[in-house]
């Protein structure tokens, strides 16, 4: 699955600029064809790669960019520096010489539209550059409507992200669901790292500018996972600070293609309370804590927040890393009666499968697929994503604190 570029922004994509860098004549002349009657104004370059990154890294890049990387020894290598030089929103389609599945892979999973194979056709050129948009089928005539799925951590190092990556992948992967994963701490999140992807500066720009924000600029700035799922995540530097717009949050969700069923938000607990009404804008809201006493005391606290500002969003407790009684941790039903909420989700502590799926870069069903924590993942998967509803509990009054997942 790709991206797809609605309809009306169409007709926008032909009127930017695009820049074209070519190695042979061959390929200058297939390249003249496909865009005198469609992109009017771009202009053609010799040189290839050398070329491009020489421009590049004295002016600021166009909009649209293919590049002939015939020859180079390492082209996804080649595209990492281009993307170094290139602004967040700059789309690039590469061109190349090695016809090979896996590179291919590689090159759009770290962000360029397409990877045409020479020698290419107008056609060719003409289609990955303009996507054509198909209208799914639909069960209804009702409108599809983007789940929005927002996973909080109670404290620092309860694991909300850990959560946030292996529910979405598993959305994505196991229950056919097309998911954009976005980790809004922009400094030190660690979403993208989980996934062995590289971060962009696209969500930085988006919450700087909102304006510039459209299914363009996203297609470029997210990094493919997989068929299904699709991850905005940064790495600013320290000595950055981020302007936070309030509005670009809703823009963003606004701006994701209507081939998305759900967005998981990976939200740190803090921006969360900077801006409270972020939480109206989610369908699920899931509170990530250790079993600890300081733990209980903050879900506490985020989950009366999120009843203040969203109280008909629905609402599910995740204990993460349970030890058991002899770790020292709060009992599970201490632990429930401090929050009064009821605990769906017990995940247990797994040092092993973790350290193991941190070194490769891989999530926790991948490298462990049987195992008691997996299995309890894929459980609270279900429930964030809806396929199965959140069920209330009649004590102590925790059922008219709990909604139905929508």
């Amino acid at each position: 699955m790709s991206i797809r570029v609605s309809k009306s922004k169409q007709s926008e994509l032909n009127a930017e600029q695009l820049t074209v860098f070519v190695a042979d004549e061959n390929t200058r002349i297939t390249v003249q064809e496909a865009i005198q009657a469609n992109w009017p104004a771009a202009t053609i370059h010799d040189g290839g790669l050398p070329a491009a990154l020489g421009m590049l890294s004295q002016e600021v890049s166009p909009p649209l960019l293919v590049i002939d990387v015939s020859g180079s020894d390492d082209p996804v290598g080649a595209l990492r520096s281009l993307k170094t030089l290139c602004e967040p929103s700059t789309r690039i389609v590469l061109m190349g010489d090695v016809n090979d599945v896996t590179l291919y892979r590689d090159i759009t999973q770290l962000g360029a539209v397409d990877y045409l194979v020479k020698p290419i056709s107008a056609d060719d050129l003409v289609s990955a550059l303009r996507t054509q948009e198909k209208p799914k089928e639909t069960v209804g005539p009702e409108e599809k409507k983007l789940r929005v799925i927002a996973v909080i951590g109670a404290r620092g190092g309860a694991g909300a992200s850990t959560v946030a990556v292996n529910t979405a992948w598993i959305m994505a992967n196991e229950l056919d669901r097309t998911v954009a994963l976005i980790d809004l701490d922009l400094q030190f999140g660690t979403v993208t790292l989980s996934l062995d992807l590289e971060p962009s500066h696209g969500l930085r720009e988006a919450f700087e500018k909102p304006d510039r924000i459209d299914g363009l600029f996203i297609a470029s700035a997210m990094a493919h996972e997989s068929e299904n799922l699709f991850v905005l995540g940064s790495e600013e530097g320290l000595d950055r600070v981020v302007d936070v717009r309030p509005e670009a949050f809703d823009i963003l969700l606004d701006a994701l293609p209507d081939d998305f069923d759900c967005a998981v938000i990976d939200l740190p607990a803090r921006l969360a309370v900077a801006r409270p009404e972020w939480l109206a804008r989610a369908d699920m809201i899931a509170v990530v804590s250790d079993l600890s006493l300081a733990g209980m005391r903050d879900t506490m606290r985020i989950a009366h927040l999120a009843r203040e500002i969203a109280p008909d969003t629905a609402l599910t407790i995740i204990a993460n890393k349970v030890a058991g009684p002899k770790s020292g941790e709060l009992p599970k039903a201490e632990f429930q009666r401090g929050t009064e909420l009821p605990v769906k989700h017990f995940l247990p502590s797994d040092l092993k499968l973790a350290s193991a799926a941190a070194n490769a870069g891989k999530p926790f069903p991948v490298v462990g697929k049987r195992t008691p924590l997996v299995k309890e993942l894929r459980r609270a998967a279900e429930v964030l994503s809806g396929e199965r509803p959140v069920e209330s509990r009649s004590s102590g009054g925790f059922g008219k604190l709990f909604k139905l997942g929508k």
